[in-house]
């Protein structure tokens, strides 16, 4: 069922359907803007004629739930204040310590999978070793949170496939969205639309939410 269903509903909605209704018009508006913002970096970069235009698969990659997952990463870390370097590292050993625990509860109960069907060698891969926490701290001394593609990767390891991640953010580079620095060690800023467009995005469902609340 799609949002027409909702849209025009002849009796007063509920407050769950009005919520659900929030979150996918919410969730229309920000494919909408990733797909605008990228059209519009096409044309201003030059790289396609007058009037750009994506292809079926470079939309399908740029509406997935992989994007929206990396951008509300980078809007996590911007809104926590991980730019901060001790905070940062404090962020970076929790992701570690509550991956070890999943890996240990999985050795102890005899289990090769998650119920979500993970690995075990899928989910150890996203452990962080001291190199790469050590990398990325440095990384925000300058004042900016600049990541390892793979770390990237292995903070996103329960969400998706390394491989699936790394054409992402290749994606997103070309589009404007983030900005890959190096070749053979290939690092990951963003460039602040991502954060920004999901902020926004939150903010329509808050406001929506925050309507339903007061009309109760």
């Amino acid at each position: 069922m799609t949002d027409d269903h909702l849209r025009g509903h002849p009796v007063t909605l509920s407050r769950e359907l009005t919520v659900l209704r929030a979150i996918r018009l919410a969730r229309a508006t920000l494919m909408r803007r990733l797909v605008e913002h990228a059209m519009a970096h096409l044309a201003e970069t030059g790289k396609e004629s007058a009037a750009p235009s994506l292809s079926p698969e470079e939309l399908r990659q740029l509406k997935s739930e992989g994007v929206v997952q990396i951008a509300e990463i980078f809007f996590l870390f911007e809104e926590t204040g991980m730019s901060d370097p001790a905070l940062l590292r404090s962020r970076l050993e929790m992701h570690n310590e509550a991956l070890g625990a999943k890996l240990a509860q999985m050795r102890e109960d005899n289990l090769a999978h998650t119920p979500e069907g993970l690995s075990r060698d899928r989910l150890a891969s996203g452990i962080l070793d001291d190199g790469k926490i050590q990398m990325l701290v440095d990384e925000a001394e300058w004042g900016e949170l600049r990541f390892d593609q793979s770390s990237l990767s292995s903070l996103l390891i329960e969400l998706m496939a390394p491989e699936s991640c790394r054409t992402l953010v290749i994606l997103l580079a070309k589009f404007g969205f983030l900005k890959r620095i190096g070749t053979n060690n290939v690092r990951i800023r963003s460039l602040g639309k991502l954060e920004q467009l999901y902020r926004e995005h939150l903010a329509q469902i808050a406001d929506a939410i925050g309507h339903v609340e007061q009309a109760a």
